[in-house]
Order: structure tokens, then sequence, then C-alpha cells
């Protein structure tokens, strides 16, 4: 990577920005709660994503937080932080942690991590869940 760690965190951070809008797009339970020049937060359904620049050989810093009522089974899970970084190397990027990966790779796990961890559906899946709910809906009304 030929590029300073302030020019590769620049674009890491506005392709990371695009790919969240995109599942945003798919889900719209995610909502952008701020956005500016370093940093961005999403939530969905209680869960608050907080992605910064990093500072020196941090690149970006992400934070997933737990934000659900007291008492649910969700309030009990620990926040989940990341850090990207360059290798030592600085052939590729490092998620912290997690495995080292290109430009491209880290971004598909970072997304990756974040659906699983909030469950986010795809299309598919909201096809699938529009399919059983008509099917559902039709047995209870006796349509078919």
């Amino acid at each position: 990577m030929n590029r300073s760690d302030d020019e590769l965190g620049r674009e890491l951070f506005g392709r990371l920005f695009i790919r969240f809008e995109a599942l945003r797009k798919k889900d719209r339970s995610i909502r952008v709660l701020d956005a500016w020049s370093v940093g961005f937060k999403l939530n969905r359904n209680g869960s608050l994503l907080v992605v910064n620049q990093g500072h020196q050989s941090r690149l970006i810093e992400i934070a997933l937080l737990r934000t659900q009522k007291p008492g649910s089974a969700d309030a009990l899970a620990k926040p989940w932080r990341a850090t990207i970084c360059c290798s030592v190397d600085r052939k590729r990027l490092a998620l912290v942690p997690g495995p080292e990966g290109s430009l491209d790779e880290i971004i598909e796990r970072l997304c990756g991590r974040f659906s699983a961890k909030l469950q986010l559906t795809t299309e598919s899946g909201h096809s699938a869940r529009l399919s059983r709910c008509t099917t559902l809906r039709s047995s209870v009304h006796g349509v078919h």
C-alpha cells in the first residue's frame, strides 16, 4: 500500500459509508442518526453502530453497542469493538479482532459482521418473509 494512512483512512471511510448506505436502503429499519466528516452513527432496532476515522495507526474505529431496554436479553450483550489498521508489512489491512485482507475483503467482512450481529435481512429475506405472510394470510382467510 503506497498511500499514506490518512489517504487510506479517508478512502476506507468513504467506501464503508457507501456500503452501509446500501444496507440501509435494503433494510429501512436502519437509520442514520448522525454523519460528519470523520464519522457516522447508525441505529437499528435499538443497536448503535459508530464508525470513526481512527488516530495514528488506527485507520477506522468501530463500536457496535446494544442499547435495548434494561432487562431484555440483548441488554446483556457486550459491545463489539474493532479497529482497521495496516498489517505489519503494510501490504494488507487488518480487522482487529479478525483477519487481514485487501480493502474490499475487509469491507465485506465488516459489513458481514454487522449484518450477522444485527441479523439483517436481505431483499430475498424480505421476499421470503412476505411470501410466508401471504401464505399465512391466505390460509387464515380461506383464500387460495
